[in-house]
């Protein structure tokens, strides 16, 4: 049986429609990794990260790759896998109320994350960020590489065009989870 990675997609999206997650699935299979998702409580953020987290223990997981506020949502989890994330939205107090209407409960649990985050707590699981050189959404490529070692650019926008998983995201995927 393949190793699996979980994906953890990013705001608004689920497991079923994401292209993220379809683009991942190729690169993944071809590299011999089983790629799942589950749906987690994006509007709840201590309720999405303890899915998650069950989820790992429960099925072993060692790798997990996020998107967007996935991104974000992988970094908090606290449990010792190796983590990859694409275009992470590093502050989702901030930049969740752009998109759409968010209780202020639900902001404020997300800056709370952001502060225990920040504060380095539970960071000594091995990360690597990937950021597109032209995101037209959000791009947090300096903040996370000043808490961070491993931040690179890629040849993409927020959402990666197919040619981006292709080649750059595929290199790190293969050089960092084996």
């Amino acid at each position: 049986m393949n190793e699996k990675i979980l994906y953890v997609y990013g705001y608004g999206s689920n497991p079923n429609k994401s292209f993220t997650m379809k683009e991942l699935k190729k690169v993944t299979d071809e590299l011999g990794y089983d790629l799942v998702s589950i749906e987690y409580d994006q509007n709840n953020p201590d309720e999405g990260l303890n899915t998650l987290e069950k989820y790992i223990k429960d099925n072993k997981i060692k790798y997990v790759i996020g998107h967007s506020l996935g991104g974000f949502i992988a970094l908090c989890i606290n449990e010792d896998v190796k983590k990859l994330v694409i275009n992470p939205c590093m502050k989702p107090h901030f930049e969740l109320p752009k998109i759409g209407n968010i209780s202020t409960k639900t902001l404020y649990d997300y800056e709370y994350l952001e502060n225990w985050l920040n504060s380095g707590i539970g960071q000594i699981e091995e990360v690597i960020g990937l950021f597109g050189d032209h995101d037209e959404l959000i791009d947090y490529y300096e903040s996370f590489k000043n808490q961070y070692a491993s931040a690179y650019r890629i040849n993409a926008g927020h959402r990666p065009e197919a040619n981006a998983y292709t080649n750059d995201i595929k290199k790190k995927i293969k050089e960092f989870f084996s």
